[in-house]
């Protein structure tokens, strides 16, 4: 899709129900896999590369939720580039900017993890 590379995001679109956003290829690609062995799939292989701001989180975002089948959200993360205080601050913006009426769920690992659940929990994302 050409505006995700507007914004320095790679998009696919598959067939499945469940909006994906991973950072990185080989994480989106073992994710999609996952999805597909247990019968389910994403709408979408969007990786961000890693380092991504919290406009390309709103982004991204907006960009899954243009797709009419998308019925959830799966964020998939493993620390390194992605500082997850930034991934928080993302997710609330876009929630609360584009109203998100789907469920969303975060899956992270890495450090720093504890910083990023405060945050959520703060704005209620996650309870």
């Amino acid at each position: 899709m050409i505006e995700a590379s507007r914004y320095g995001l790679n998009y696919i679109k598959l067939d499945g129900i469940t909006g994906c956003t991973v950072n990185g290829a080989g994480l989106a690609m073992a994710t999609k896999d996952i999805f597909k062995s247990s019968g389910g799939g994403p709408t979408n292989f969007l990786g961000d590369g890693g380092g991504v701001s919290e406009e390309q989180i709103e982004n991204a975002f907006r960009i899954i939720l243009a797709d009419h089948n998308v019925k959830g959200i799966f964020i998939n993360v493993i620390g390194g580039m992605l500082r997850y205080d930034r991934l928080a601050t993302g997710v609330v913006n876009a929630a609360r900017k584009q109203k998100v009426a789907v469920p969303v769920v975060i899956r992270m690992a890495g450090a720093n993890v504890e910083d990023e659940n405060r945050i959520l929990i703060k704005y209620r994302i996650q309870e």
